[in-house]
């Protein structure tokens, strides 16, 4: 297991390069896709994945509970932001079964993280990769949801988080493997 600064290093640099490319996809990705991909905030993605940094050292003890949330919800909104932008890239392959809300399309930029693990769950994932992610991405939706901080909510710990960062690492790389880039000319 790498350690925690080498591990965020490595998100960072992951989530930079996706933003450089797909922040500029015009041209080579599907118009409506570009088009999407443009209106989002893929340097928000890059600048939370600095913030993971805020988590690396545990704070005093009357402050651990609220950092762990904001931890959580720090990476949780990473999560949430990689399968929005998988969809987004192949918004052609989403639109053909897109979720519906009052039966009407939703794009998805605009999906939950539950309903985002169950389209991934029903649509994308091979059998392999649901039994790799999907109770990972469902504890991440639960420790994210601590936000939510009046209702108890149970919120693991650092050595927890970090063992997810790690695991958010592998599934960024999995994710971004699936994409499609363009062969270097």
């Amino acid at each position: 297991m790498a350690d925690t600064q080498t591990t965020i290093d490595v998100i960072i640099e992951q989530s930079e390069r996706m933003e450089r490319f797909w922040s500029n996809a015009r041209g080579w990705a599907p118009s409506d896709a570009a088009d999407i991909i443009a209106s989002s905030r893929l340097d928000w993605q890059a600048s939370l994945s600095h913030a993971l940094n805020l988590w690396i050292d545990p704070p005093v003890q009357k402050a651990v509970s609220g950092h762990l949330i904001l931890a959580w919800a720090n990476l949780g909104s990473l999560v949430e932001g990689a399968l929005k932008l998988f969809l987004c890239v192949y918004l052609a392959d989403y639109a053909r079964n897109p979720r519906q809300r009052r039966r009407k399309p939703i794009l998805p930029d605009t999906l939950g993280l539950e309903e985002l693990r169950q389209f991934f769950n029903q649509h994308v994932w091979t059998d392999r990769q649901r039994s790799e992610w999907d109770v990972w991405l469902y504890r991440m939706q639960q420790r994210r949801n601590a936000i939510h901080a009046f209702g108890d909510r149970e919120l693991g710990s650092f050595v927890e988080f970090h063992q997810a960062l790690e695991r958010y690492s592998m599934f960024l790389e999995e994710l971004d493997g699936q994409l499609p880039y363009p062969e270097p000319s």
